[in-house]
């Protein structure tokens, strides 16, 4: 852990510097943004899930109702923790501030870090401390539909595309999202211009678990639903075998399908720490830290189509 070299800091206060970060590193994903996030009473939200359907039955005169019950499970899904410091040696912070904020433009630098983190393992994550469950791994095997093989894919087709949004039946049919990365769009809008269609677009809301912005935007669709781009979803690579992409297809909603986790406070974004200084060396450290994770309620709330080739 350690400030910015000299040399560093100096680049963010040059003579007629342009306020500001152009931003360089950048991953696309408009899937994390429309998550709703429910509080968890301790350290993971734990919920019940239906095993077996309680029964009924028509009754004869005479006859005997059905007594029979349901059965549920306990799901227990964990928050995940992500952290990062943001340390200023305080003689470049009162040096060399004039142009742009040492401190402020190291703490969006370091948010953005925490934000790649937290939309990555939306995908990703293992479920092992410090890590949350992603999409990938709260997934049922029952959901995935295996277009091909893993050592010889298939092409996307809208058929495909189909059969993976009926395989989502949480919210009796109804389809919330596909997502999917640039590859697949890319593959899907020549798929629907190759049937002489033209690509459709619908207005969806977001909010932005990071920076806390709010608002609409325009993204593609199929048969009315959008389609949120990920590049989080990574192309997966076999040695002696086609390159092979998912697409991931579900609904949002608490105790339906997916949602966000937060602690029970109910900060479900980047909180900041009181600002504390180093024993041994003159500098500032502010820690930077996301308390957080996602659940999937219904195992039937979302679907995947695996071993799409991506050519």
């Amino acid at each position: 852990m350690g400030a910015l070299t000299l040399a560093q800091a100096s680049l963010f206060s040059q003579d007629k510097l342009i306020q500001g970060v152009a931003k360089e590193i950048l991953t696309i994903d408009s899937f994390a943004d429309q998550l709703v996030f429910v509080p968890a009473m301790g350290k993971a939200l734990v919920h019940d899930r239906e095993l077996t359907e309680s029964g009924a039955g028509f009754l004869d005169i005479g006859g005997t109702s059905n007594a029979g019950q349901a059965t549920v499970t306990q799901i227990t899904q964990p928050l995940g923790r992500i952290s990062g410091d943001v340390v200023i040696d305080d003689f470049q912070d009162a040096t060399l501030s004039h142009d742009n904020d040492q401190t402020a433009t190291q703490m969006i630098l370091k948010s953005k870090a925490i934000g790649r983190v937290f939309k990555d393992a939306v995908i990703t994550g293992t479920g092992t401390f410090p890590q949350f469950t992603g999409i990938s791994n709260l997934m049922a095997t029952s959901q995935v539909i295996n277009a091909g093989t893993t050592t010889s894919g298939v092409s996307m087709t809208l058929a495909l595309l189909d059969q993976l949004g009926d395989q989502v039946t949480a919210k009796d049919g109804e389809l919330d999202f596909y997502t999917m990365n640039l590859t697949m769009k890319r593959k899907y809008q020549a798929l629907v211009r190759s049937q002489g269609f033209t690509n459709a677009e619908v207005e969806v809301g977001f909010l932005n678990p990071i920076t806390g912005q709010r608002g609409t935007r325009l993204v593609l669709a199929y048969d009315s639903v959008p389609i949120f781009t990920n590049d989080y979803i990574a192309t997966e690579s076999t040695s002696g075998s086609p390159d092979k992409q998912r697409v991931f297809a579900g609904v949002f909603g608490d105790q339906i399908g997916i949602t966000g986790i937060t602690p029970r406070d109910g900060n479900s974004g980047i909180r900041i720490t009181a600002p504390f200084h180093s024993e041994t060396k003159d500098e500032t450290i502010r820690r930077l830290k996301m308390y957080t994770g996602i659940a999937l309620f219904s195992t039937k709330a979302l679907a995947e189509l695996s071993n799409l080739l991506s050519t």
